[in-house]
């Protein structure tokens, strides 16, 4: 095996002894339940047969028997007491420990990783699999160990009785061998060409199973084209498993049919000394049983070195997560100034996204503007003009190709990005309400104290949802979306959108930034949240992005974008004035903000 493979095969490790060395040592230690195992498998039949060819009497026998069986059942309740009541219950803690330094890593990514199709298969692939792969990987270690202590166990036992029994064992596990290393190849390759179809699956599982799907797929549209695309996509694997199915059987037919030989001229050359007189009737019985349990045992020794190899595979994509550090440094790691003077300035902006790395695609084009505190200011525009994009620079999820933004005079990359993004409250376009309850949604964590709870109320009230919530039974402990809980509720489109200012509220940062807020609402409730906005956001610096209007009118500041280029800059109403693109855009909305 490989410097490299096994390098990998104790670094995936590292989790579980980091969390439990008990864990580790208990089941080392276990694997030497191995020797009276073994040794009782096949003593208990030579004794029994024996005894009863040399005519012993019956009851010393039965007396015997039961002892041996006393042991047996002994062996059993340490087995499963051991399984069932610690490592079981032990196995899943640790699980839980993976899967969050999992989720650790997956905050620092960056969001451009999304984009990257062979970055983001193996971080699905290893996401799904990474406490899998651990535990496969120890279990094997723990299987081979116990394997060796049970082959040494088995083998001394047989040499004792007669040496060249080994031969025969040695011929079957060889071939045994060769034929896992051959049909590991082929399973490597198999499981490669699986994932793309296995996710496809379990796209069409995830769309049929969200709630936000439900209308779309009770008006008979689009299950047409789900069921085409998960037929094909399961079509598609069955024709794999067929393909490698017909190598994996012709394989099998190959490499089994010398055990089957090797077997039968054991059990004849052992029948031979029994005839002679070398070996006894129990001796025929024990031997058979060793000589079949070795063969098994040196098989499992064998065969786990295969599976180490495949497993590499699987810590290789693991290990691209693990390895992974941001591209988003931070030069100096200035803590952000903590005041009410933050001035943010943008100069001679350009990006593109990386997958497409070229001028033609720059979606922003040097742009300029500038905010200060308490300023309100409107990014309007057609969908696709740029406006999210420049979100996304302001939050840094993406640093610009060209130009740079400032905070306080100094550039953005010189900040501590946690403390630079600590700033901000964000409303996403694809705003989401959480499983949890109320108070949950709003703090983004459980209540602490009066304090928190004095703190959802206020917001709430703030909002206008004050009444709806406490005239629910549980109030603030309510359930969003019944997913977990029958009795959880589920709120309009404009009730959401409230919800979400209030979470913004309750955040309590300096600069606020809402994405499209009122994209899902009538034209009445868009002027209700633009009122809203601009009462409860008072003093901070407020971004609004929007291809509506309305909530641009009452800004301190108008930032026209089209074509990833600021083309107007101003008020209300000096664009009005100027007629150009903002006045065109207010003439043909205008009829939906008459009073």
């Amino acid at each position: 095996m490989k410097r490299k493979n096994i390098h990998n095969l104790f670094y995936i490790l590292k989790p579980i002894w980091q969390t439990s060395p008990m864990y580790v040592i208990l089941n080392v230690l276990y694997t030497f339940e191995n020797i009276p195992r073994r040794l009782l498998d096949v003593l208990i039949v030579k004794y029994i047969v024996d005894a009863a060819t040399v005519g012993r009497d019956f009851g010393v026998i039965v007396v015997t028997g039961l002892g041996f069986l006393v042991i047996e059942i002994l062996l059993v309740v340490l087995k499963q007491s051991f399984t069932y009541c610690y490592k079981i219950p032990k196995e899943n803690e640790i699980r839980a420990v993976i899967k969050q330094r999992l989720f650790d890593k997956i905050k620092s990514f960056d969001i451009e990783n999304y984009d990257d199709k062979e970055f983001y298969d193996k971080y699905t692939l290893a996401f799904s699999t990474a406490d899998d792969t651990a535990f496969n990987v120890f279990n094997a270690m723990v299987k081979l160990l116990g394997a060796i202590i049970a082959s040494t166990t088995l083998l001394s036992y047989i040499v004792l009785l007669s040496p060249l029994v080994i031969v025969a064992v040695l011929l079957s596990s060889t071939v045994s061998l060769a034929s896992n290393f051959v049909l590991n190849k082929y399973k490597v390759q198999h499981k490669k060409e699986r994932i793309i179809f296995e996710r496809k699956i379990n796209y069409v599982s995830g769309i049929y199973s969200a709630r936000q799907n439900a209308a779309d797929i009770r008006m008979g549209l689009v299950p047409r084209l789900l069921d085409d695309f998960f037929a094909k996509a399961y079509k598609d694997k069955i024709d794999l498993e067929k393909k490698y199915g017909k190598k994996y059987a012709f394989f099998h037919i190959i490499f089994e049919s010398p055990l089957n030989v090797s077997d039968i001229f054991m059990w004849l050359y052992i029948a031979h000394q029994i005839i002679i007189g070398v070996l006894g009737a129990g001796d025929f019985m024990s031997l058979s049983n060793a000589a079949w349990s070795l063969s098994q045992q040196i098989r499992n020794v064998f065969n786990v070195f295969p599976l180490f190899h495949e497993y590499s595979l699987d810590i290789e994509n693991i290990l691209v997560l693990e390895k992974y550090r941001s591209k988003l440094d931070s030069a100096d790691n200035l803590p952000v100034i903590e005041n009410d003077s933050l001035n943010i300035c943008v100069r001679n902006l350009s990006f593109y996204y990386p997958v497409k790395a070229d001028e033609k695609h720059k979606l922003i084009k040097n742009i300029n503007f500038e905010i200060k505190s308490g300023e309100k200011v409107a990014l309007v525009g057609h969908n696709g003009a740029g406006k999210s994009t420049i979100v996304k620079l302001l939050l840094r999820f993406y640093d610009p190709v060209d130009g740079f933004l400032l905070l306080n005079g100094r550039k953005y990359n010189e900040y501590d990005l946690d403390k630079l993004r600590s700033l901000f409250s964000v409303v996403f376009q694809d705003y989401q309400c959480y499983s949890f309850s109320i108070a949950e949604n709003i703090l983004l964590r459980k209540p602490r104290d009066k304090q928190d709870i004095e703190l959802v109320e206020l917001v709430l009230k703030e909002v206008g949802l004050y009444e709806k919530i406490y005239g629910m039974p549980l109030g603030i402990n309510t359930q969003l979306t019944k997913l977990f809980d029958n009795d959880g509720i589920i709120l309009s489109g404009g009730e959401t959108q409230k919800l979400a200012i209030a979470r913004a509220l309750a955040q309590n940062t300096p600069i606020v930034i809402m994405d499209e807020p009122s994209s899902a609402l009538d034209p009445l409730a868009e002027r209700e949240i633009s009122d809203l906005l601009i009462k409860v956001f008072e003093d901070k610096v407020v971004f609004i992005i929007s291809h509506r209007l309305s909530l641009a009118r009452g800004c301190d500041k108008i930032i026209v974008i089209e074509n990833g280029e600021i083309i107007e800059q101003g008020i209300h109403d000096e664009l009005i004035a100027c007629g150009g693109k903002y006045a065109q855009l207010w003439q043909a909305q205008s009829k939906d903000y008459k009073e």
